[in-house]
């Protein structure tokens, strides 16, 4: 059956068409689904790029923190030390009494009295401070107290004026000319914390500036 020459055109485009069609099934579909699957890959790049950015941020932060914490527990040591350290205790005392312009009389540390609370995590031991010096002196060195790097809680306090024992003295912190009826006698019950439960005997600590304690007693 010859064809008319409109159904030979019409034949020829069909077969044209079929032929794009079969190439581009068989070249250019590969490329689209390679050209999907790349998209997809950097997507997934992205994504782990973003996570990483993230994970990044977190690790940053725990680094701060971990510093902080670091920090923190630094400070808790000198606050409350593992050990009763009296003797750099006494030390610290002596300077703020120093900078205080008052006389550091005694410490003496009440191992009789010595609390371990029920949850057995630290140790309290009272200690007894004997002080003397003007009032201005003896507020300044109650404030530095304080604010003492050790933990140091005053539970109590009596304040009185000295006996007077005869004319003008050289006090031994200032170096200034003072009188005994001018000065303040300041006896202080102060609580320092151990971490842990000390047992066994405190050690001895030394004595002040103005005056000795002798060695502590024994403790629980």
């Amino acid at each position: 059956m010859k064809l008319s020459p409109r159904d030979e055109i019409i034949v020829g485009v069909v077969a044209i068409v079929l032929l794009v069609v079969i190439l581009a099934m068989v070249l250019v579909r590969p490329q689209i689904n390679e050209l999907a699957s790349m998209q997809k890959t950097l997507q997934d790049e992205e994504t782990a790029v973003r996570s990483a950015e993230a994970d990044l941020e977190r690790l940053k932060a725990a680094k701060g923190e971990a510093l902080q914490v670091q920090a923190d527990l630094v400070k808790v040591g000198n606050q409350v030390p593992d050990g009763p350290q009296l003797p750099s205790l006494v030390v610290e005392i002596q300077d703020l009494a120093n900078e205080a312009g008052i006389a550091f009389v005694s410490i003496e540390p009440k191992s009789d009295s010595i609390e371990i609370p029920s949850s057995r995590e630290y140790t309290v031991i009272p200690i007894d401070l004997r002080l003397r010096g003007q009032f201005f002196d003896v507020v300044d060195f109650l404030y530095r107290l304080e604010h003492l790097t050790r933990e140091v809680r005053v539970s109590k306090l009596d304040l009185a004026k000295r006996r007077a024992e005869g004319g003008s003295e050289t006090d031994s912190a200032s170096g200034t000319l003072t009188r005994p009826e001018d000065e303040l006698s300041l006896e202080i019950t102060a609580k320092v914390f151990v971490m842990g439960v000390m047992e066994g005997t405190l050690p001895s600590a030394p004595s002040g500036g103005g005056g000795g304690t002798g060695s502590a007693p024994e403790g629980q």
